[in-house]
């Protein structure tokens, strides 16, 4: 898949993180068709405006939680950082990481993307004037993703994912 633009990237990051919610709670085709998958437009939009203020920002958080240093991280205090899906006895946090380090992680690449209304759009969605922010910069960043189930212990599983796919980086925990 071609990534030319802001919007495809940001697109394939939203799809790649439903991907990773729709394999984790498998019953959400069942029992909860009506369930709207979380909507990350405001949390890119938070991102951006963090990167374009601090280019030497490494880290993007969301919710009541500051950051301890906060010269390389940022913390929106009016988004959350918690999606609760119903049936799954737990949810998903996210924040954002920019890659610093020059090692490449090995992605999974899901065959296809999420074709569910919030992903749809954003591939037509303009966050920002194209020339403001580079692209090649701003494929440096993953959503970093964390979830649970709180009634099956050791069930955490973290996972890095980006416009080339996902890898799984934690899991046992909770």
């Amino acid at each position: 898949m071609s990534m030319d633009s802001l919007s495809s990237v940001i697109s394939t990051i939203q799809s790649n993180f439903h991907y990773i919610i729709k394999k984790r709670c498998t019953h959400l085709k069942d029992e909860q068709k009506n369930f709207e998958l979380p909507n990350l437009i405001l949390h890119f939009e938070s991102l951006i405006k963090a990167i374009k203020e601090n280019s030497n920002i490494t880290k993007v958080t969301f919710g009541e939680k500051e950051e301890k240093n906060i010269s390389t991280s940022k913390t929106t205090p009016s988004l959350t950082n918690y999606f609760g899906i119903p049936g799954f006895y737990g949810g998903f946090t996210i924040e954002f990481q920019k890659q610093i380090d020059k090692e490449q992680t090995k992605l999974i690449n899901i065959e296809e993307l999420c074709q569910c209304n919030f992903c749809l759009s954003l591939k037509n969605h303009q966050f920002i004037e194209p020339s403001i922010i580079n692209l090649d910069e701003f494929k440096k960043w993953s959503l970093i993703t964390s979830s649970w189930c709180r009634i099956i212990s050791g069930s955490g599983e973290t996972h890095k994912i980006n416009s080339n796919g996902y890898v799984l980086i934690d899991q046992g925990f909770v």
